[in-house]
């Protein structure tokens, strides 16, 4: 993959958090637990993010997580084809350039994956199969093949600390009840700066 490939970055998040995220920036798990701002972390998960150590880095829990694109397997666990679910969450997007940022960490796949590979950038890019990566599906009749796919699929951005408000563009919604939802939290200057949409098929809608 090449930079010119990359439109944007994606964080999935409840709507109720956007206020805090547009104040502190995207925060890494460690952070965002001391100021108990956490988004929609399984405890599950994150006990096994948990455990991961970055390669010549730190600990997982110390970077802020950003996806390649959110319409994927974690995303599918949230909504689980219920719409209802669905309207409580968001997609907040960030610019490219975040991976200009210091120290920034590119994951072949779900991070928490033990055959996950972990590259700074630019060379991590290099790593990357954007065809599978921007993939709509990643069915297959093989499990095996199913569960690599799953994990390219979930590729990632790692951000030591946190992600700066500077670089969030914009907010995907499922629904206009949630973009509703969401104009009643943020204020209309932010609504005028950021670029606010609904795009369900992200959301599996």
């Amino acid at each position: 993959m090449k930079f010119k490939d990359i439109k944007e970055f994606h964080y999935i998040v409840q709507i109720v958090k956007i206020p805090s995220v547009l104040e502190n920036g995207i925060l890494c798990h460690e952070i965002a637990w001391q100021k108990k701002v956490n988004g929609i972390d399984s405890p599950i998960i994150q006990e096994k993010r948990k455990k991961v150590i970055i390669p010549n880095g730190g600990p997982l829990h110390k970077y802020a997580n950003l996806y390649f694109h959110a319409r994927n397997p974690m995303m599918y666990a949230n909504v689980d084809n219920n719409p209802k679910k669905g309207n409580k969450i968001c997609i907040v997007k960030i610019s490219p350039n975040v991976l200009k940022l210091q120290n920034v960490i590119i994951a072949d796949g779900n991070a928490s994956s033990g055959y996950t590979r972990f590259d700074p950038f630019p060379k991590g890019l290099k790593c990357l199969d954007k065809d599978l990566i921007y993939a709509e599906y990643w069915n297959d009749e093989d499990p095996i093949i199913k569960m690599q796919k799953k994990r390219i699929r979930c590729a990632e951005v790692l951000v030591p600390n946190c992600v700066p408000v500077k670089y969030i563009t914009g907010i995907y919604l499922p629904t206009i009840e949630a973009l509703e939802s969401l104009k009643k939290l943020i204020s209309a200057q932010e609504q005028i700066k950021l670029d606010i949409s609904v795009n369900s098929g992200l959301f599996f809608l």
